[in-house]
């Protein structure tokens, strides 16, 4: 813990100190009298968080998970304290740390309260090591941009339930890029997922397929070196083209997940202008994503994605494998306005995913060299283990789901009226460890559960300090309880 403390500050203080350069020295070519500037920016939240419930329910009973109540009770319960640390000088360069602490995860979803646990044998303040969750250098300007580091993903726009990397996920550790060439942009992404076996044990076997039995090819960080395993990189990749056509935007990704027997790759895996399912030499799960983003009026904003994991080619008379066309579609709309009270917002979204979204692993194609970590799934670092959550979906595959959300914030009282609706559709069966992927017919016809929460989030602001309360009605498969959340904060900007 001494090593990761000391990294942490190390950083912080490195951010820190490259904000105090004022003023900054100019650009090469630049003119010396006209200078530069740095925007220095600070962020302290100081936090506490309680949470009462009548009864105590997981949204998803089986064993495999999809990472819905992992979220609901551990990532989405805000960090006791977190420190972010900016500097951006005005050509564009800058650098960014945060750290967020957190109570460590133990498996318990049903936790009262965000505070880190005390007086614990060998761990007398229990809060997760592996804390930063921001740090990254990058270079921004109106026509390229170029990001190297940890940072929150964000291409999904004004849809929390994308099909692309948004920020709903923790962070990536990546290269991403970005340029302009007329109205046309070019976005491009590599990211590593760290190949940690999930804290619960319920996870792919590395080697699952037609490999022989006494062969190890695939393997875990944490595996002993007596197993004869390859500990495996897992690498994410992304390329999309949009074009801005004014209001309206329309854009095509290639987004994929490639690891590979010896850690072996190719440039063909990153070239940021090429379909990996076309050029690729070996096995890699690409998908599809189709967007567009509308904005028809000053205020309102519209977007909608389309997904394909896989398309069955047997309506044109192909002699395809027996898995079905596998889609997702999402769709919602974001809306803000004044009105005589105060700012109003408002957000909905609905989307769908097919029982089979991100679950292909190499066992259709030629050498059929079966890959469960191609499957789309996000592993966070953890010190219990990996936490595991779906990649491309809030709520993994065969999902189906609704929500609304909005607020009034009352002018002078900073005081804040909200509304939150969701209502989800889950298939019980569908997940990413071992929903079987060639000829499955028995997954689409499984039992789904049915779940529907309604809050009215009251929020008070009075200059540094935050506070808030959120009664929360939820109805899992007909049966009711009531939950209670109450929060203070301290918030430094």
């Amino acid at each position: 813990m001494k090593r990761q403390l000391h990294v942490g500050l190390l950083l912080l203080a490195a951010t820190l100190g490259l904000c105090a350069q004022t003023p900054a020295p100019p650009p090469s070519g630049a003119n010396p009298a006209s200078g530069s500037s740095v925007v220095f920016r600070l962020e302290l939240d100081i936090e506490y968080q309680y949470r009462f419930r009548t009864e105590e329910h997981l949204l998803e009973a089986s064993t495999i998970k999809n990472g819905i109540d992992l979220t609901r009770s551990f990532f989405d319960r805000p960090p006791f304290a977190r420190l972010l640390l900016q500097g951006t000088t005005s050509f564009g360069f800058g650098a960014i740390g945060e750290i967020a602490l957190r109570d460590q995860w133990t498996g318990d979803y049903f936790r009262t309260d965000n505070l880190p646990v005390i007086g614990v044998g060998g761990d007398p303040v229990r809060f997760e090591n592996f804390f930063i969750s921001k740090a990254a250098v990058y270079y921004d300007s109106p026509f390229f941009n170029f990001h190297f580091g940890r940072e929150k993903p964000d291409y999904n726009g004004i849809l929390y339930g994308g099909l692309l990397p948004g920020t709903r996920l923790p962070y990536l550790d990546a290269v991403k890029a970005s340029g302009k060439i007329g109205r046309m942009k070019i976005d491009w992404l590599v990211a590593t997922i760290p190949a940690i076996k999930s804290w619960d044990g319920q996870d792919v076997d590395p080697n699952k397929g037609t490999l022989p039995e006494d062969s190890t090819y695939y393997g875990f960080e944490s595996e002993p070196a007596s197993t004869n395993s390859s500990p495996t990189i897992i690498v994410e990749g992304m390329n999309r083209l949009s074009w801005d056509l004014g209001r309206l935007s329309l854009g095509v990704t290639d987004h994929a997940m490639m690891a590979r027997r010896n850690n072996r790759f190719y440039i063909t895996d990153f070239i940021p202008v090429i379909s990996r399912h076309q050029a690729a030499v070996s096995q890699t799960n690409n998908s599809m994503v189709f967007d567009l983003a509308w904005e028809p009026l000053d205020g309102l904003r519209l977007a909608a994605q389309a997904g394909f994991d896989d398309i069955n080619a047997s309506f044109l008379g192909v002699d395809d494998t027996g898995s079905p066309t596998i889609d997702a579609y999402v769709a919602g709309l974001d809306y803000g306005s004044s009105t005589a009270l105060g700012p109003l917002k408002i957000k909905a979204e609905a989307g769908y995913t097919q029982w089979l979204w991100g679950n292909y692993d190499g066992a259709e194609i030629w050498p059929n060299d079966q890959n469960p970590f191609l499957r789309f799934q996000y592993r966070y670092l953890s010190d219990s283990g990996g936490l595991l959550l779906p990649l491309s979906s809030p709520y993994g595959p065969g999902a189906l789901w609704a929500s609304l959300s909005g607020s009034l914030e009352l002018n002078g009282l900073g005081l804040e009226l909200g509304l939150d609706f969701l209502y989800l559709s889950k298939n019980d069966e569908a997940n990413l460890i071992d929903t079987a992927v060639l000829n499955n017919t028995t997954t689409a016809g499984a039992h789904s559960t049915q779940f529907v929460s309604i809050a009215l989030p009251l929020r008070w602001k009075a200059g540094f300090w935050e506070f808030s309360i959120r009664p929360e009605l939820a109805v899992l498969d007909g049966d009711p309880w009531f939950e209670l959340w109450f929060g203070s904060a301290f918030r430094l900007r």
